[in-house]
Parts: structure tokens; C-alpha cells; sequence
């Protein structure tokens, strides 16, 4: 996450000098109930590209930012655009051919209208840059805009084709046509998210303060609530907008023993007033980085750190529970959410993607999903074209798994990413196990290659 480390340190710094007066209000947290999420995946790795970012979903029209994986040239950002929700996708390439660019927001406005914020540089002797491209014929011809800031590009939004904003490193944009031309707001206001609303109406969110800021005559004075909250062990990195009055910051908590938990707080009146709606040391670690549309009662967070999780909410926010992802592709590992959204039909659509621990050696792995979420049930992991076979699968006392000759070891991992039960072989390839002790719910298995743990499927255990 860029400039991570540097606003850690302004924000430490802020609270040291000032006393902050919050209205921060911290919810009892009651232990989260489970349920899973069977994702099926529409496109992996495989199929020309390295990793997936930045989606959207409007409706079933969804778009996602993409790095093409060009034999004999150098990676470049592309998008890939669905119409039917996710199921199938197609390329569409804005001709940014900048190897040093990336995308760092998108707004899918409507079919047509699609506009996309790149920056690039900051590496070396090369500052950073930005620009704009964009699409009014759903992706036949795209066109490129200049931005007049130096600085990266941390969001963007519009409200109609015209009416937009952008959220840079030292302060506010906004557009009246498009973006051909941009207004720079007359003050210092770094955003770290932003939001257009229409006839003037904005909204931003800083990490560094916490703060919420509030404009209805086009920047010319804003409104500031106060910051989330005054407890430097909370980070609340990014927050995701609604169409009214109802936001949500989330990040992460970091506790005595330096082990980061996702956190959210909800507001219901623009940010003057806070209430923490997941704040669990006992669950998943990790930090939140997406967030679905929240003008909705479904809504899903995605935690970053811990393998196959995510949290999902059917109140508007207000409660939140644990949610595994699991998926019959033995390939299918996930400990990063770069992007989620729904489409019409109410399936949850993802940019996915796993990054092994170094010391397994292994590369990235990235999937576009369509998710359906389900309170029971789990199907066999005992596919034709699987070379692993487990059995029972349920099992509630002992499950017999046969993987290749090589895998000498066995790991079972819960969905809170830790090892639930490591067992060695008796004959290479043949394992026995005893879950007769282990809590009910999802495990994911990996086999022990020479150290480098390698996924093997799924296995529930009732």
C-alpha cells in the first residue's frame, strides 16, 4: 500500500500534538457465527494475466483492472469487462503501454461511461505522474486526459459523466465536462477516498486524521467531523461511501503483541459520530482492503493476511460474521481481496489473489470469482481430475487422503489461517487422520514438498 509506512507516522504524530474530542462509540462484540462462501472461479493466472485489481459491478455490467502477462514484452494494465455479471469475461485495452503505470480507481458510471484513474512513476530518478482514460462507447475507443497534480492518485468518483473528483496525494480535483479540464480546490486537502454526489456535493476521508470531510458548494468551505477514533492502535485506512449519510472505515487493529485484526466503525450521520461494528481479536488477523457497494442490506468486507476469509453482513453493516471461501478447485487459495462487488443476481464477484509465505518460495496466484454464499453444507473435494482423493468429506471421526508419493507431511488449516493439525505419513502419499478433536467447519489442506506447502483441497469436518 503506497506511502503506508510514512502515514503511520503522520498520524501518530497528529494525535501526539493535539487533544482530539471523538464520539466514538465501541459496540459490545459478540463472537461472529460462520458460513461459507462456494466461489466458482471465471478466470485464473492461467489465462494471460498476473493479477486482478480494482473492480466494479454495476448491475451485471463489472470491469476489473488487470496486469496482461505479454510473452516477449514487457506487463502492462488492461481491463477485462463482463456484461453478465462475471461470468464471462473479455479484454478491453485502454493503450496505456506504461509499464511503470497502474490503475488506482475505477468508476463503472453506467454501460457506456467508464472512467479510470492511472499513476506511474515514483521509482528511481522518475517522479510521479498522473492521468486519466476513459471510455463513452463502452470500451471501443478509449481516450486519455492529463491531471494537473504530480502526485499518485488515491481515488476517484463521479456522479454522471461529467460531474466528477479525484482524490490525489496534496488535495482535491473536480470536473465539470468529463474531465478535459480540472478545478484545483484552493487548499491543502489530502483524500485518501473520495466521493462525487452531484450540484457541488462531495466527500472525502483522510487516513492520517481519521476525518470526514463535507462540501455542498463545490469546496469553496467544507464541513470536518471528528476523527474515527483517538486509540493510536486503530488504523482505519480506507472507508467506503453511500449514497446518503451512511459510511464505513475500515483497516485493521494492532494489539499488544503486534498482530494486526480487521476493524470496521459505522456512521450514520456523516461521520460526527462512530460505532465499531467488528472489533474481534479472536478472529481472523489481517486487515480489511475492499469493501462491496453499502447502499444494500448484504454487504462483504474482504481481509487481507488470513487465508480463504471474509466478513459478511445482512443488516447494513450493523453485525458482521466470518465467512469462509471455499471452492471445489483444489488450486483455489486466497489471502488477498483487491476487489469485490455484487452483480444483479446477488453473487458476490471478486478479484482474488494469493501470495504464498516467502519461505515456500511460490509465486502469485489470482482468481476472478463469482461467490454464492450458503449456511451448510460442503461438496466432495473427490473430483475426476483431482490427484488427491479425501474421504469421508464430511467426516466427524477419521479421514483418509491419498496425494501424490511425494507429500510426506500433511497440514490441516482452519479459517483462521493457522495450522489446526500437522500429521506425518506412514507410507508417502497415504494419511489417516484423527478430526475427531477438531472444532466443526472448514479446513484447508496443504501438502509438505520439500517445504513448500502446497494447497490440496478442502475438508469438512461436522
Amino acid at each position: 500500500m503506497w506511502a503506508s509506512v510514512m502515514i503511520n507516522y503522520i498520524k501518530k504524530y497528529q494525535f501526539l500534538l493535539a487533544e482530539i474530542i471523538t464520539f466514538f462509540v465501541w459496540a459490545a462484540v459478540v463472537p461472529p457465527a460462520q458460513g461459507q462462501v462456494v466461489c466458482t472461479i471465471t478466470k485464473d493466472k492461467g489465462s494471460g494475466f498476473v493479477s486482478y485489481i480494482r473492480l466494479r459491478c454495476n448491475g451485471n455490467d463489472c470491469i476489473v483492472a488487470a496486469i496482461a502477462d505479454i510473452t516477449g514484452a514487457a506487463n502492462y494494465c488492461v481491463f477485462l469487462r463482463s456484461v453478465d455479471g462475471g461470468h464471462i469475461w473479455t479484454l478491453q485495452d485502454p493503450g496505456i503501454k506504461d509499464t511503470l503505470a497502474g490503475i488506482s480507481g475505477i468508476d463503472l458510471i453506467d454501460s457506456l461511461h467508464i472512467i479510470a484513474s492511472v499513476m506511474g512513476g515514483g521509482v528511481a530518478n522518475i517522479p510521479f505522474y498522473s492521468f486519466i482514460v476513459q471510455t463513452t462507447d463502452g470500451g471501443i475507443t478509449w481516450l486519455r486526459d492529463s491531471i494537473p497534480t504530480g502526485y499518485q492518485i488515491n481515488d476517484m468518483s463521479f456522479s454522471s459523466p461529467k460531474d466528477g473528483i479525484i482524490a490525489a496525494g496534496d488535495r482535491p480535483f473536480i470536473t465539470s465536462d468529463g474531465g478535459q479540464h480540472w478545478d484545483t480546490v484552493p487548499f491543502p486537502l489530502p483524500l485518501t477516498n473520495c466521493q462525487a454526489y452531484g450540484n457541488g456535493n462531495y466527500r472525502g476521508f483522510n487516513w492520517g486524521s481519521e476525518q470526514i470531510y463535507t462540501t455542498a458548494n463545490f469546496w469553496k468551505n467544507y464541513d470536518t467531523s471528528p476523527p474515527i477514533t483517538s486509540d493510536l492502535n486503530y488504523y482505519f485506512s480506507n472507508c467506503r461511501f453511500g449514497s446518503g449519510d451512511t459510511i464505513f472505515g475500515y483497516g485493521w487493529r494492532r494489539t499488544s503483541t503486534s498482530v494486526n485484526y480487521p476493524c470496521i466503525a459505522r456512521t450514520t450521520d456523516a461521520g460526527h459520530h462512530w460505532s465499531s461494528v467488528y472489533d474481534d481479536t479472536t478472529g481472523p488477523f489481517g486487515y480489511i482492503y475492499s469493501m462491496t457497494n453499502v447502499d444494500r442490506d448484504t454487504i462483504v468486507a474482504g481481509i487481507n493476511g488470513s487465508l480463504n476469509t471474509a466478513l459478511w453482513s445482512t443488516d447494513n453493516g450493523v453485525t458482521w460474521k466470518i465467512d469462509s471461501l471455499q471452492s471445489d478447485d483444489t488450486s483455489f487459495n486466497v489471502n488477498e481481496i483487491d476487489g469485490i462487488d455484487f452483480n444483479s443476481e446477488g453473487e458476490l464477484v471478486g478479484a482474488f489473489n494469493y501470495y504464498p509465505p516467502p519461505s515456500t518460495g511460490g509465486s502469485l496466484v489470482s482468481f476472478l470469482v463469482i461467490g454464492k454464499h450458503v449456511n451448510a453444507g460442503v461438496k466432495s473435494n473427490i473430483m475426476s481430475n483431482s490427484p488427491v482423493e479425501i474421504f469421508p468429506n464430511p467426516a466427524s471421526t477419521t479421514v483418509n487422503i491419498i496425494a501424490p508419493i511425494w507429500s510426506h507431511s500433511i497440514h490441516l488449516i482452519d479459517i483462521l489461517g493457522r495450522d489446526a493439525m500437522t500429521e506425518m505419513s506412514t507410507q508417502d502419499g497415504q494419511f489417516t487422520l484423527d478430526v475427531s478433536n477438531l472444532p466443526h467447519g472448514i479446513y484447508s489442506i496443504l501438502l509438505d514438498r520439500d517445504g513448500a506447502l502446497l494447497p490440496a483441497g478442502r475438508l469438512a469436518i461436522q
